[in-house]
């Protein structure tokens, strides 16, 4: 059993402990980092100039970009003078043969079929509620 301990043989034994703790893990302050600013930059204007190697070429620009819009405006204007010009009828089978073109370019992968499908598709819907 334990015997009763007096307040000045409590206190010592805390102390004891106390200065355990001190030797076994020294005190560290904890470091206060300061939120990373990103600098100001102005992104209309680069700060430096691209070298040719960096730009992207025209032909690839031209496919990426302009190609698409060009091919879906083509067909589908040709498409809504096509129904105006000719009987609807002619018009409806022209449009299923080029849709049909449409589909096996998009089952086999082409690059610009599906810009070609979608200037049908919203040739056919501008036709039909108009």
């Amino acid at each position: 059993m334990r015997t009763e301990e007096s307040a000045e043989q409590v206190l010592a034994r805390l102390e004891r402990y106390v200065e355990t703790l001190r030797a076994r893990t020294p005190v560290v302050a904890p470091v206060v980092v300061a939120p990373y600013r990103a600098p100001l930059v102005d992104t209309l204007i680069p700060s430096r100039i691209p070298s040719r190697e960096e730009t992207p070429h025209r032909r690839r620009r031209f496919s990426a970009e302009i190609a698409p819009a060009l091919i879906t405006v083509s067909i589908c204007s040709f498409m809504i003078l096509l129904s105006q010009w000719f009987d609807p009828a002619f018009a409806v089978v022209v449009a299923s043969v080029l849709m049909l073109i449409g589909v096996v370019g998009l089952v086999r992968g082409v690059p610009l079929a599906k810009a070609y499908t979608f200037g049908l598709v919203v040739a056919a819907l501008l036709i039909r509620f108009s």
